[in-house]
């Protein structure tokens, strides 16, 4: 079941703010990468809006999911002179590419994807005081947990309720969304009345358009095929020590000229 924004979308939608709202195309940009299938729809989302908004990329760097030195990856950006940086990464990395390349005089605007920010970063000092000044974006799959809708008034009193404990999290948003389909394909099912594996999939069908009254970044149509019914709107957040998870909204639900006109595998 496809809710959310798919990582090639989220990529080419943050590349439609930047361009739009930040003076993109005067920009030189970057992007580093994990070799693998996850860093390769980072980068295929960046090269489609690139190319589409006619940007000057000056630097592509990769790194493999084992590295813990990217002493290369930041010397390379730091001489293409890249002052717009894309991370189809993991948060694992995040702070040290950020850092690192700080730390060689280099300034820039970052943009990520939702794994590439966890709140858990918000514990290194250094980072936060760069991101502060150099703005960490993030395009998000999911609604910021500031959001005011009414699914997002009952995450938060769920996790009030259930888990004090729980720190406002945004991977507690997306158990919570994945919780509610399932909820709703199985009350689907139930009607139907039947609970196979083929019954529950034909259900799916069944939850008809909905966007979990807030939950998804915009309305999604159940009936659908996968390839189809996914989102093309995103939030843009950015980095800040000032709110809840650490990840303030700076949009509505957007979904610029890259982001809708991205052409999704059927």
């Amino acid at each position: 079941i496809a809710p959310f924004a798919p990582s090639t979308i989220q990529i080419s939608a943050g590349i439609d703010y930047l361009v739009k709202e930040k003076n993109g195309k005067a920009l030189k940009w970057a992007i580093v990468s994990r070799h693998d299938v996850l860093g390769a729809d980072g980068v295929a989302g960046f090269e489609y809006a690139t190319k589409h908004h006619g940007l000057n990329v000056v630097s592509r760097q990769t790194y493999e999911p084992t590295d813990t030195d990217f002493t290369a990856q930041i010397q390379a950006l730091k001489d293409s002179g890249a002052n717009a940086i894309v991370l189809a990464n993991t948060s694992a990395v995040t702070a040290q590419l950020v850092v690192g390349l700080t730390r060689l005089g280099t300034h820039s605007i970052w943009l990520g994807w939702q794994p590439s920010f966890d709140p858990g970063l918000a514990k290194n000092e250094e980072f936060m005081s760069i991101v502060a000044k150099d703005k960490y974006y993030i395009a998000s799959c999911l609604p910021a947990w500031s959001t005011k809708s009414p699914g997002m008034d009952e995450v938060r009193k769920a996790r009030e309720k259930y888990y004090p404990s729980q720190a406002p999290d945004p991977y507690f948003t997306f158990g919570y969304v994945h919780g509610a389909i399932t909820h709703a394909v199985l009350q689907a099912a139930v009607k139907r009345g039947d609970l196979s594996r083929a019954g529950i999939n034909a259900a799916v069908k069944d939850v008809g358009v909905t966007d979990l009254n807030g939950l998804l970044t915009h309305t999604v149509d159940f009936a659908k095929p996968p390839q189809e019914r996914f989102p093309r709107a995103v939030q843009i957040w950015e980095v800040s020590a000032s709110v809840p998870s650490f990840q303030a909204p700076v949009t509505d639900y957007i979904s610029g000229d890259a982001a809708s006109t991205y052409p999704m595998p059927k």
